[in-house]
């Protein structure tokens, strides 16, 4: 099974400190919105989970928390924070 990268897991807490709004979760994140929808679509299509929804969603952060993934130390692969967008 794959797993999920650092994006996805960005995207994840990013969604939970938005209060699930994918425009805002962009904005934190420093990407384009589709770009949100399309790491959530991945998020589901890799875990069965939806992070649109808020039940899945909470399964994820606990998930996140449970594996020991802070936003800090996924960040910090990224620099202050914001993804660059591949080129």
């Amino acid at each position: 099974m794959k797993q999920l990268k650092a994006e996805h897991w960005n995207t994840i807490r990013a969604m939970a400190e938005s209060d699930m709004r994918p425009s805002k979760a962009a904005l934190v994140l420093g990407v384009h919105p589709h770009t949100v929808y399309f790491r959530m679509d991945r998020i589901l299509e890799i875990t069965g989970l939806d992070p649109r929804s808020f039940r899945d969603l909470c399964k994820l952060v606990g998930l996140m928390e449970e594996m020991q993934i802070s936003c800090h130390n996924i960040c910090d692969d990224f620099g202050q924070g914001r993804e660059e967008e591949p080129e």
